[in-house]
């Protein structure tokens, strides 16, 4: 008499081509059906590609088509993209602008002379605009 073993299952290839193939069967069938429950309770908008091992192409989507949902991750990457190239500039100029507040802080200190006392800035770098 075999048992059913149900639980976490070890994460490797399964090796027998035919139990692969059942077993990519029912997974793609469950992961469909979460899909689609996960549409149907949030009322999130979902699409899933999924190829086979020979190369068929299975697909999901909640709305009237999947290249809609697919247009709609393509401007979402691109704003992203865009929005991270703005940002890397904004800190890009902080940097440049810090590095030169650190010169002019370190220009100041060293014409201090070696008291050090940088309360008041020394005469020679009081300059007027």
């Amino acid at each position: 008499m075999s048992t059913t073993r149900r639980g976490r299952v070890e994460l490797r290839r399964i090796e027998d081509r035919t139990s692969r193939h059942a077993s990519f069967s029912k997974r793609r069938s469950g992961l469909f059906k979460k899909a689609q429950e996960l549409a149907v309770l949030c009322d999130a908008e979902v699409a899933l590609v999924v190829f086979s091992p020979a190369g068929k192409l299975y697909e999901f989507s909640s709305v009237s088509s999947l290249e809609r949902t697919m247009d709609r991750y393509h401007e979402f990457m691109n704003a992203e993209r865009d929005a991270r190239k703005h940002d890397d500039t904004i800190q890009t100029a902080m940097v440049i602008e810090g590095s030169e507040e650190e010169d002019a802080t370190e220009n100041w200190a060293s014409a201090a002379g070696p008291s050090g006392d940088t309360s008041t800035p020394p005469l020679g770098a009081i300059t007027s605009t």
